[in-house]
């Protein structure tokens, strides 16, 4: 009996373990099939009419004056009085006045070319006369021998030089005691101050600067493929300015 056992079990272990895949996989689940689905694509079909359409093209950019300017002195002297426009901030008009300059060193210069531009017409009438008298007194003699040094004539132009001399240097006294008086070039915003009262300047001292308001100007970048959008008619193209804090 042991021997049979030993002989055939093997066998029958084999024959077990076969039934039992043959089982396994005649009752295994059969895979679903599945249904492939075709796509069909939706099309639609929209007549293109030519019209003419407005683009936004956004851009960004600052704000500046079209004129500014430095505010510099002609005269130098010490600053007596500032205007209580003259300060950082504060906006002003053409022709307003800034500053005032110490002007008694230019009202004195002024006297002096007064009284020498007078002195030199004083002279110069002296000459005319005496140009008259010189005529008379050669009048007996010929013309020919008549010299124009007998007649007083280089004498009379000489002064009549100084006296041009005398007008010049009294028109450039009196622009002197002007420019004593600091006055706003344009309308604007005053931006800086560089000067206070008992503040000593030079001729061309920079006293601060000034920004105009009447026109500003704003510089906007655009990309190149924005500005393919832009009519290249102005009058065609609005533009929207809009500020942001």
């Amino acid at each position: 009996m042991s021997v049979f056992i030993r002989r055939y079990l093997p066998v029958v272990i084999l024959l077990l373990f076969a039934g039992l895949s043959a089982g396994l996989l005649l009752n295994r689940p059969q895979p679903q099939q599945k249904i492939v689905e075709t796509m069909v694509p939706v099309l639609e079909v929209v007549q293109v009419k030519k019209q003419q359409l407005a683009f936004n093209v956004n851009a960004y950019g600052m704000v500046k004056p079209k004129h500014q300017a430095e505010l510099v002195t002609q005269v130098s002297g010490i600053v007596n009085r500032l205007a209580p426009a003259f300060a950082v901030g504060q906006f002003v008009q053409k022709d307003d006045v800034l500053a005032y300059l110490d002007d008694d060193d230019y009202h004195a210069d002024l006297a002096q070319a007064q009284a020498t531009l007078a002195q030199a017409k004083a002279l110069l009438e002296q000459e005319i006369a005496r140009g008259i008298v010189a005529k008379k007194t050669l009048r007996h003699v010929a013309t020919t021998k008549q010299s124009a040094l007998g007649l007083r004539i280089p004498q009379r132009k000489q002064q009549q030089a100084n006296v041009n001399f005398a007008k010049a240097a009294l028109a450039r006294a009196q622009r002197n005691v002007d420019r004593t008086i600091i006055t706003a070039p344009f309308d604007g915003l005053i931006t800086e101050k560089h000067i206070n009262v008992g503040s000593h300047v030079n001729i061309g001292g920079q006293l601060g600067h000034i920004y105009g308001t009447d026109i500003a100007r704003i510089r906007l970048p655009v990309t190149p493929r924005s500005f393919s959008f832009i009519d290249q008619n102005p009058l065609n193209t609005t533009v929207v300015l809009s500020n942001e804090r």
